[in-house]
């Protein structure tokens, strides 16, 4: 009586090998393709573990320090509405922009003032606060291009009031200065110390 193996080695495929052999390739294959796969499983876990970690930490860890000469926030259409940075007269700022680009409010500091103004939509400042490098300071609200005033100053620790009429001639200025005031005098800018 033959038995299993004695047939298996004495049956032959077309091309001529046993279906011994041909199991025992088989085998091997697969034995193979077994290693293959359970390095590509150990490659992958440790790669996720890489990638998890690092994007854990780098989510949770800030910088210390962020260093740019400016920084731009733009709105939906990527037109810049506010700035962080130097403008072209060297004052670090922030600088709020309308919609057409035009700034319409600062944060400013320089080597002559630490300031903020509001300007109209024609680019005037409207609007003016400052601490100035002479140790004085002021608020001023200007009219329409500007025409007409109110400006409250600190200088010399002497403090006084202002109000402008739309001609800048001064109406109203206390404490009074004793001198009537006959000739026009220039509404202060906002820049000026």
């Amino acid at each position: 009586m033959k038995t299993l193996n004695d047939i298996a080695n004495s049956t032959t495929s077309a091309e001529g090998e046993s279906i011994a052999a041909r199991l025992d390739s088989l085998e091997s294959r697969v034995a193979n393709l077994r290693r293959i796969n359970r390095s590509l499983v150990v490659a992958l876990c440790a790669i996720g573990t890489l990638a998890t970690v690092g994007l854990t930490t780098t989510a949770t860890r800030s910088p210390e320090v962020l260093r740019a000469k400016r920084i731009q926030m733009v709105d939906d259409n990527e037109r810049v509405r506010a700035e962080l940075g130097i403008d072209e007269q060297g004052s670090a700022g922030l600088f709020v922009l309308d919609g057409g680009g035009l700034i319409r409010a600062t944060l400013v500091h320089d080597e002559v003032q630490t300031a903020m103004y509001l300007m109209d939509e024609a680019g005037v400042v409207r609007l003016g606060a400052a601490q100035f490098s002479h140790g004085g300071g002021g608020i001023a609200m200007h009219g329409p291009e500007l025409k007409g005033a109110a400006v409250l100053m600190l200088k010399d620790s002497i403090g006084s009031l202002t109000f402008y009429d739309k001609d800048g001639e001064v109406v109203l200025r206390t404490p009074d200065s004793g001198t009537p005031s006959t000739q026009k005098t220039a509404i202060p800018s906002p820049q000026a110390d």
